[in-house]
């Protein structure tokens, strides 16, 4: 069974952060890449193991990279997973956490 999806409102506001960026040189890009983010949800959904875990930063979490330039931090419970962050790679996400 697919776990349900809840998305923090840092999350959300990674998002919009992400979309505004990318659009100022393309809309398109930006769009695609949102639905890419949408998509990599989906399957951690479907599979929530497949993020591979960063404990050593904050205990339960996991990590899922998205076309190796954002990573998608969540947290398992049950039947549930929280979408804590979407960031870039380059930033600093220990302090972000």
């Amino acid at each position: 069974m697919k776990a349900r999806i809840i998305r923090t409102a840092a999350a959300e506001a990674d998002l919009a952060d992400i979309w505004s960026s990318i659009a100022a040189d393309s809309s398109t890009a930006a769009d695609k890449l949102l639905a890419r983010i949408d998509v990599a949800f989906d399957l951690i959904g479907a599979t929530p193991k497949i993020g591979f875990e960063i404990e050593d930063i904050q205990p339960n979490i996991r990590c899922k990279p998205v076309r190796r330039n954002y990573l998608v931090f969540y947290q398992v419970f049950g039947n549930e997973v929280v979408i804590l962050r979407v960031l870039h790679a380059a930033r600093k996400f220990e302090d972000l956490l």
